[in-house]
């Protein structure tokens, strides 16, 4: 004869108090990842700012199924113990393995099979038929998502926001010209460009609409196949709305710019998230008649909470479990000098005080300044883009330089030409090569200092200083100069050419690039991080050379650039070593 299991009657007070440290030993175990996540939070809070509420908004959505989740006794099922322990080896791997696994959303991965498999533990098998929805709001939702996760996506629906309000230009009646991304509005005589940038891809809105969308629709329909439904017009109804915004923000700016930047820019697109929730909801009120009468009874207070006899024990193993994970992570951290958030390493000067003039080579026209919609695409205020020509004469050629300066937080995403020019109509006419700048090669003496990370020596020159005359040593950074170079042709004009090629100085070491930009500046030798990223642009129109004689060409400019330009650049980002002694002294 079989005997019945035997359950045990739970104060809630206690069962709460049980939760609280549960999820303390969560936070000390995530501690990483979720500081990482609430930086994120902050430092892009139009965009990301939403999932601070998230947390809140997976325990309501637990509470209000509260009487369905304690309908039977949570009966724990020790097999949630080895999806704990698989949850916590992913995130140790990406948390403390590869340069290229320690990306937030890899360790995100880590985070919720960790969190699923604690709630099979501690709740079993038959309360996560309420819990498993909750739980994915929370881990999909509540996270930051990167740009390079989210590129294929943003892409999209940038040519869609794109194409879309080409449509409703002409449609209103307006003149335009469309090349790629790029809108050519003509109004009064006057041609204005819009640029559909990845800012207005709609991306941003997409994200917390689906947030609050699966919100609405999860609670204010009963139905499965009706929630799915409405969750999956929330993509298209922020597109349209957002080609709308696109088209409204066009018409204004044809009687004042000034409805395209700044302050006035972001208000218009806050406003046009009220039709967007204001069309999300006809079409709930549209799905509501399918839907049966709710019958469902007052929830009960909450007197006591029913668990088996071996709950206790499972969960008192789980906590341990946790607990130890906890400390050896954080042990792992102060061990290898591990921080999820990194420090800043301010420019010594502002970019913008880069010389007018490098040996031969003169600045021929004004710094250009980006309107606040290509800063946002940028990542980073701190640039400087300049035109220099041999001699100051334009008809020798004329390169233009870009400086882009990222540092500090918990990751930074690089911007590149080739997605960029792309959307502009441009298309490239041979893949990226990485081509050597083999004058460089050698020009500097080495000094004393060391590269931590690479036990190389810095290059190092001394330079004079323009205001006190003293002699000051100028650290180069370590490893080879090579640029990653592409060459773009106008399809409207193929004689019409771009050559465009980078190379980023990351934490004071030297590559060409940008997936390797995060494991050089993101690593665990330092508690500060920064990257630069230089771009050199040459415009061809009409010559007779070949791919290669123009790649060629723009290479000996470059390195006849570069050649005066690095020491007065290095001069104006952080003096690594310094960084690097300092941090060593902190650690005796």
């Amino acid at each position: 004869m079989e005997r019945s299991p035997v359950n045990i009657e739970m104060q809630p007070g206690r069962v709460a108090l049980a939760l609280a440290v549960l999820v303390v030993v969560l936070v000390a175990l995530f501690w990483h990842f979720v500081t990482a996540q609430v930086n994120f939070a902050f430092t892009y809070l139009g965009d990301w700012g939403h999932t601070l509420a998230v947390p809140l908004i997976t325990a309501y959505l637990i509470w209000i199924e509260r009487d369905r989740l304690l309908a039977r006794p949570f009966q724990s099922a020790p097999i949630g113990l080895l999806i704990v322990v698989l949850g916590i080896a992913a995130y140790v791997i990406t948390l403390f393995g590869p340069g290229f696994l320690q990306v937030h959303n890899a360790k995100a991965i880590g985070f919720a099979t960790t969190i699923f498999g604690v709630a099979v533990v501690a709740c079993g098998w038959s309360a996560m038929r309420v819990l498993w929805f909750p739980l994915l709001y929370l881990v999909v939702f509540g996270q930051f998502i990167s740009p390079a996760v989210l590129a294929p996506v943003t892409e999209r629906m940038q040519d869609i926001a794109a194409a879309g309000s080409y449509f409703m230009f002409d449609l209103f009646g307006f003149q335009t010209s469309r090349v790629g991304n790029l809108i050519t509005l003509q109004s009064g005589g006057a041609s204005r460009p819009l640029d559909i940038a990845e800012a207005c891809s709609g991306m941003k809105m997409l994200m917390a609409f689906l947030a609050l969308g699966t919100l609405m629709a999860w609670t204010g329909l009963p139905r499965m196949w009706q929630r799915v439904l409405l969750v999956m017009l929330g993509l298209p109804i922020a597109i349209f709305v957002n080609i709308l915004r696109i088209t409204m923000q066009g018409i204004l700016d044809t009687y004042d710019a000034g409805f395209s930047v700044g302050a006035a820019h972001s208000t218009i697109s806050m406003l046009w998230l009220i039709p967007a929730l204001l069309l999300y909801l006809f079409f709930m009120w549209v799905l509501e008649p399918f839907a049966p009468e709710d019958e469902s009874p007052e929830p009960q207070p909450i007197e006591t909470i029913s668990i088996s006899g071996g709950t206790p024990l499972w969960f008192g193993t789980l906590l341990g479990v946790l607990a130890v994970a906890a400390i050896a992570v954080q042990v792992a951290a102060v061990t290898t000098g591990f921080r999820s958030i990194k420090e800043a390493a301010p420019l010594r000067a502002p970019l913008s005080t880069l010389p007018t003039s490098f040996n031969r080579w003169v600045q021929v026209g004004p710094d250009q300044v980006y309107t606040d919609t290509v800063v946002e695409v940028l990542g980073t205020p701190l640039y400087v883009d300049r035109p220099y020509a041999l001699d100051g004469d334009p008809r020798n050629g004329v390169l233009h330089v870009h400086v882009a300066y990222y540092t500090g937080g918990a990751t930074n995403r690089p911007h590149v030409p080739e997605r960029c020019w792309s959307v502009h109509g441009m298309t490239a006419v041979r893949d990226s090569e990485v081509r050597p700048l083999g004058v460089l090669a050698g020009t500097w003496s080495d000094g004393d200092a060391v590269n931590v990370a690479t036990g190389q020596p810095y290059p190092m020159i001394k330079r004079m200083h323009p205001v006190t005359g003293r002699e000051e040593n100028v650290h180069l950074p370590v490893g080879d100069f090579e640029l990653r170079v592409t060459v773009f042709a106008n399809p409207e004009s193929p004689s019409d050419r771009l050559v465009g090629g980078y190379l980023f100085i990351a934490n004071a070491r030297l590559t060409p690039n940008a997936l390797a930009v995060r494991r050089l500046a993101y690593n665990f030798e330092s508690s500060h991080a920064y990257f630069c990223k230089l771009q050199f642009t040459l415009a061809d129109s009409g010559s007779m050379r070949t791919d290669d004689e123009l790649i060629d060409d723009y290479i000996d400019m470059v390195e006849d650039v570069m050649v005066g330009m690095m020491p007065e650049l290095m001069y104006l980002l952080p003096d690594w070593p310094e960084y690097e002694s300092t941090e060593v002294v902190d650690e005796e």
